[in-house]
């Protein structure tokens, strides 16, 4: 087996509290074994303290890993025999949101207090698959994963670090050490480690957008310091067909993967079982979409009650999977109220996707009619070729569009004057080159300035992500001369 979460990181690191040896059916005997055959005793208390700021917890059947709204993989391939609530009618008891996998060589495996569900029963499921997203869902104190390793179909608990104590091992059942090595080293951003920030680069489409966001049905709207941009929807839910829906669809500068991301908030979401359709494109056929249904849990995040007391997670991004686009077909994530619940609430706010390769940015000047020299105050048409060099395609209009603009920059490398962005005629591919025309406005001071051309998206310059501006000396005088190049 692997381990259930990206990286390489020592299961040691993650662990939150260990497997115990001794009944390891969650039986408060006071007692608990580690693998190592360490053991510890207590009286009145069935959590003790082991390793430093970790815990041993009587009678624990699996590992608590510490990952906070973080992506869960499977350890192994294997069938979904699980996924859903472990009680739908009380989802704060046991494993909550969790997912079963049976490996079919007589060990299956449990995740449990998961905050999405990226499964369903009857899948199979690849090695190091994302099947869903941690939390703290059913019995559970605060965000984590509860990973359980069983024999099946007895369900007898074992521990996969095997025993390496120097007495017979105290479980029934033989416990052999089961992990792999080799781990998943994709570059999936952690949505969750932003706060309430969207993940640099990620594209977001907020529900205060003009454009990427519509609605249906009657959505009521209300306003918090800790919405996206101060906004949100929400909707009360049904257990009859749907009658309010939200839908996110971006403007991707590039095909490739992106990490979806869903924005829920500490209020006006109470749902235990959102539905969300995630439309895609399969990377192999053009022009094919792929339909992906995600379950959802509202009702862990924000403050609400546990059975060992108050929890506050804050508002949260929480993961709903990686999955390709194209941006000449846009994709989209559409939300609906029909829940299979009554008289409770479903939030909409914002939607992140995020690439998992990291855009790189970059752009060259092949022609320019900048002059040399101009009147103070003047003004006149420039015109620059500029070629595309960045990862990723530039649009021309939406909020991923790409614009031109210029700085003048002082003798004393004082830069005093910044131009409105210009829009692009038409999209520009990879490689390719476009035709830019730009009013350019003289500075009224005389001198020679460094002229700055360089390139924004969504308020970013390209220069402050990577690429290199592209200069030009101008002076400033009584005379206009001739351009540059």
């Amino acid at each position: 087996m692997h381990y259930p979460y990206y990286g390489d990181q020592a299961l040691q690191s993650r662990v939150n509290s260990y497997f115990d040896h001794d009944k390891p059916w969650y039986a408060s005997d006071y007692v608990f074994v580690r693998y190592d055959g360490r053991r510890w005793t207590g009286s009145g208390d069935s959590v003790f303290n082991c390793d430093s700021g970790k815990s041993c917890y009587d009678g624990h059947d699996g590992y608590d890993l510490n990952m906070r709204f973080e992506p869960v993989l499977s350890a192994a391939s294997g069938q979904v025999i699980r996924a859903g609530w472990y009680n739908a009618l009380n989802h704060s008891t046991s494993f909550g949101l969790w997912v079963a996998i049976n490996h079919g060589n007589g060990y299956m495996n449990v995740y449990g207090h998961l905050s999405a569900l990226i499964v369903s029963v009857g899948d199979h499921v690849g090695t190091q698959w994302q099947i869903g997203t941690s939390g703290t869902t059913g019995s559970s104190t605060g965000p984590h994963l509860h990973f359980g390793t069983y024999y099946y179909p007895a369900w007898h608990p074992t521990d996969p670090s095997g025993w390496s104590g120097r007495y017979s091992d105290p479980n029934v059942v033989a416990d052999y050490n089961l992990w792999a090595t080799g781990t998943n080293d994709t570059p999936v951003p952690l949505l969750s480690a932003k706060g309430n920030h969207p993940y640099p680069g990620a594209i977001l489409v907020n529900d205060d957008s003009t454009s990427g966001w519509k609605s249906t049905g009657s959505w009521h709207k209300a306003r918090s310091g800790t919405d996206i941009n101060g906004q949100m929807h929400w909707v009360g839910t049904t257990s009859g067909a749907g009658n309010a829906s939200a839908t996110w669809q971006p403007q991707l500068p590039a095909d490739g993967y992106y990490e979806v991301g869903v924005y829920v908030n500490d209020k006006h979401a109470s749902s235990g079982w959102a539905p969300y359709t995630i439309y895609s494109a399969d990377p192999k056929k053009p022009g094919v979409e792929v339909r992906h249904h995600i379950r959802l849990d509202q009702e862990h995040i924000g403050e609400f009650q546990s059975p060992f007391g108050g929890v506050n997670t804050g508002s949260q991004w929480i993961g709903l999977g990686t999955y390709y686009f194209r941006d000449n077909r846009p994709g989209r994530v559409v939300l609906d109220n029909a829940t299979g619940e009554n008289g409770l609430q479903l939030s909409a706010d914002a939607v992140e996707f995020a690439p998992l390769a990291p855009l790189t940015y970059g752009f060259t000047v092949t022609e320019d009619t900048t002059p040399t020299q101009m009147a103070p105050g003047s003004t006149m048409n420039v015109q620059l070729t500029l070629q595309n060099t960045s990862s990723f395609l530039w649009q021309a209009r939406g909020s991923t569009a790409v614009r031109l603009v210029y700085n003048w920059v002082d003798s004393q490398q004082h830069m005093f004057s910044t131009s409105q962005p210009v829009e692009l005629p038409s999209k520009v591919a990879i490689n390719a080159s476009q035709v830019v025309t730009i009013p350019l406005q003289a500075p009224a001071q005389a001198g020679t300035y460094t002229l700055q051309w360089d390139l924004v998206q969504d308020a970013r310059a390209f220069s402050k992500l990577g690429a290199r501006a592209y200069h030009d000396s101008v002076t400033i005088g009584n005379t206009v001369g001739e351009h540059t190049n």
